[in-house]
């Protein structure tokens, strides 16, 4: 039998405006969510649940300790997965490279360029995917080396009984921080998530544990994750999606001015719906609009990181 290459592209160009606290937050990067928390989709996407935004408004309803402040930002990312099985029973090697580019319109600090290649072999049947990873980032601010890193990855996937799926996932990261030696670390990472198929409806619990272990222990953490989600359709080809997740960050050292180690509590909730404005299933094509609003909560025992978030995004995601 020849062999079978299947390919697929895509592409999401984005913008969005931003109102939030930008100075006393971390460089917004878009490295993928630490905990897996659902299945690889070939599409344009961050490797993540939700689309890169086309258009977004986000609004800070409650900043402690410091007014919002405004600012636009234009983002254009891109996605290339290629998949290769020579027959339907074969191992089979994916290769994903994603390209994410922001630049912002008043600050001029915080333009990022993130670069990141994964690639590895797998194996699929009728009970299991296994697919295992090695990965390289890069990533520039204001045109400057920032970060680069390199890991692997290995996520095993199972249906063994019908509507119950479980899924594993394991990472491994060593980060070299170019501009703060202090900050390069080696990251650990370890996922588990259960979901359940109620008709067209699925319901996923994830908990995940994370550790990262820095040069300086004053940022070296341990976090862990818990996070429900429920997925369903409705009527007229549109999808609804809710979620609630808790993240629990606990460091290392004392921090030496507040004289005491820091715990940050962050409670996130989320509701979205989409809808395909126009699909190509023969040539899997598709153009999806979504709406999506989100509310975070982090409480910190250091009040400078404490804040409350309402954010609210409009997504136009082209996938070829």
């Amino acid at each position: 039998m020849p062999p079978t290459r299947q390919r697929r592209y895509g592409i999401t160009f984005s913008a969005f405006s931003n109102r939030s606290r930008i100075r006393n937050s971390a460089i917004s990067l878009p490295a993928p969510s630490p905990w897996g928390l659902t299945l690889t989709t070939i599409r344009a996407q961050l490797r993540s649940a939700t689309p890169s935004p086309w258009a977004c408004w986000i609004y800070s309803s409650a900043v402690r300790g410091a007014e919002p402040d405004d600012d636009h930002a234009f983002v254009v990312s891109a996605t290339f997965n290629h998949l290769y099985r020579p027959e339907e029973d074969a191992p089979l090697w994916k290769t994903s490279l994603l390209t994410y580019n922001s630049f912002y319109n008043d600050e001029h600090d915080l333009n990022v360029n993130y670069h990141e290649i994964s690639t590895g072999p797998g194996i699929k049947n009728d009970y299991f995917l296994w697919q295992n990873n090695l990965l390289a980032t890069a990533i520039d601010v204001e045109h400057e080396r920032y970060l680069d890193s390199w890991g692997f990855s290995s996520t095993l996937t199972s249906q063994l009984i019908d509507r119950f799926i479980l899924t594993g996932k394991l990472r491994f990261e060593d980060k070299d921080n170019k501009r703060y030696a202090f900050r390069s670390a080696e990251n650990y990472q370890a996922t588990a998530q259960a979901a359940f198929l109620l008709d067209a409806a699925r319901l996923a619990f994830t908990f995940g544990k994370e550790i990262e272990s820095a040069s300086n222990r004053l940022v070296s953490y341990d976090r862990v994750l818990m996070q429900l989600r429920f997925d369903t359709p409705l009527p007229y080809g549109i999808a609804l999606y809710a979620s609630a997740t808790a993240k629990f960050t606990t460091y290392k050292k004392e921090d030496p001015i507040f004289a005491v180690k820091r715990d940050d509590d962050r409670h996130e909730v989320a509701v979205g719906l989409s809808k395909s404005l126009w699909q190509d299933q023969e040539r899997h094509r598709n153009l999806l609009l979504a709406l999506s609003h989100r509310y975070t909560d982090t409480e910190s025992n250091i009040d400078l990181y404490s804040y409350r978030r309402n954010s609210t995004n409009l997504t136009l995601t082209y996938a070829f």
